[in-house]
């Protein structure tokens, strides 16, 4: 999907492919070995974690066809993504998803200067907690769910990351951040014009 941001209000384009991304962040999360069509070719992959850049979402992945990590743009897979059962496959123990897909610096301007505190559902809290680390997480709660702090100073950036896990995220504060949110997906639902 794409955000595209306009002077009065925000306008979501969500792609029809945008459904599939909870079930990525599950297969990730669970280590489920998945199978997707990709420019006309079955693949078959063990997925290692998900980034957003410039917009678009990324798998990062071991292809098991060539024996290698590829990433692959969410937007362009064809279909439905058919995942194994769970704990198919390891990740390497040293694999990290931040120094996996190269950083573009101008993606995150102003990205450290405001922090939003986000609770994950228990459903996509691993795969979130992989790709920002033991560190962003400020509070961790009996049903799985957990509290990260993340950047959300570059709001393009941050909502794209936040509306990938549609009902499984919710800002918490800052109470402007949230406030902003809340207008948006209103606005979005065609419940505020």
């Amino acid at each position: 999907g794409e955000i595209v941001e306009a002077p009065m209000s925000a306008v979501a384009h969500i792609d029809a492919q945008a459904q599939i991304l909870p079930s990525l962040w599950l297969a990730v999360s669970t280590r489920c070995s998945i199978t997707f069509t990709y420019h006309s070719r079955t693949r078959e992959v063990h997925p290692y974690g998900l980034i957003a850049r410039n917009g678009f979402w990324y798998l990062i992945s071991f292809d098991t066809s060539r024996n290698a990590q590829v990433t692959y743009r969410v937007d362009r897979i064809e279909g439905a993504v058919k995942s194994s059962e769970p704990n198919a496959f390891t990740r390497p123990a040293d694999f990290d998803l931040a120094s996996s897909f190269a950083r573009d610096p101008k993606e995150f301007a102003g990205a450290t200067s405001e922090m939003a505190i986000v609770r994950l559902d228990h459903r996509v809290a691993p795969a979130v907690i992989r790709e920002l680390g033991d560190d962003a997480v400020v509070a961790r709660r009996t049903d799985g769910s957990v509290d990260v702090e993340v950047s959300c100073g570059n709001r393009m950036a941050f909502r794209s990351w936040l509306y990938a896990m549609v009902d499984r995220a919710e800002v918490l504060s800052p109470q402007n951040v949230r406030d902003e949110i809340i207008v948006e997906l209103q606005r979005m639902a065609g419940g505020v014009s």
